[in-house]
C-alpha cells in the first residue's frame, strides 16, 4: 500500500488532534472533587470539522489511551470510559463535518451529546469503576447529580465556543483540502 500525500496529511493532522487533546485534558483543566472543566472539547470538535466522525471518533479514543498511559491521576484504564470518548469525538464529526447546523440545532445536539453521553453513559462508568475496581460503591444518583454538576458549568461554555469556531473556524478549515 503506497502512501498518499492526503493520507499523510490526515495522519498528521488526526496526531497533532490526539496531542491537543491530550494537553487540554490531561493538564489545562480545572478540577476538584465534584466536577471537572476541561477545554478538551475544542480539539475534538474541530476535528469533527476537518476530519468527519469515524477519524474524530478514533482521536478521542487515542487521546483517552495514551493520556491515561501518560498522567492515570493515580487511577487505572477502565474501557468503558474509551466508549463514551470515541462517541463523543464521533458525535462531533457527525454534527460538524462539511454542515453547518443553525446556533439552535448545534445546541439542541449539544444537550443531547451531554444528556445521553456525559450524563448517563459517563454515570453508568463511573458507577460501574467504583463498584468494580475501586471497591466502594456509590448510588447511581449521587453520581448523576455530580456529574450533572459538571456539565452545568460546561455546557454553556461549549455551546459558545463551538458555535464561533463553527462560524470562524469552519470556513478557513476548507483550505486544508483533507
Amino acid at each position: 500500500m503506497k502512501a498518499t500525500p492526503s493520507g499523510i496529511k490526515k495522519l498528521v493532522f488526526m496526531s497533532l488532534f490526539v496531542a491537543l487533546t491530550i494537553v487540554c485534558v490531561r493538564f489545562l483543566s480545572i478540577e476538584n472533587t465534584i466536577i471537572r472543566i476541561s477545554l478538551g472539547f475544542i480539539p475534538l470538535s474541530v476535528s469533527g470539522m476537518t476530519l468527519g466522525a469515524l477519524p474524530a471518533g478514533a482521536i478521542a479514543l487515542a487521546a483517552d489511551v495514551l493520556g491515561m498511559i501518560i498522567n492515570s491521576r493515580g487511577g487505572v484504564y477502565f474501557f468503558p470510559f474509551g466508549i463514551s470518548e470515541f462517541l463523543y469525538g464521533f458525535s462531533f464529526g457527525f454534527i460538524l463535518y462539511k454542515k453547518n447546523p443553525s446556533f439552535i440545532k448545534l445546541s439542541l445536539f449539544l444537550v443531547l451529546q451531554f444528556i445521553i453521553i456525559n450524563l448517563a453513559l459517563g454515570s453508568l462508568w463511573i458507577y460501574l469503576y467504583n463498584m468494580f475496581i475501586i471497591g466502594t460503591p456509590k448510588t447511581f444518583c449521587l453520581v448523576f447529580s455530580t456529574r450533572t454538576i459538571s456539565a452545568a458549568a460546561q455546557l454553556p461554555v461549549q455551546i459558545v465556543v463551538i458555535n464561533l469556531l463553527q462560524k470562524y473556524l469552519a470556513p478557513q478549515i476548507k483550505r486544508f483540502n483533507i
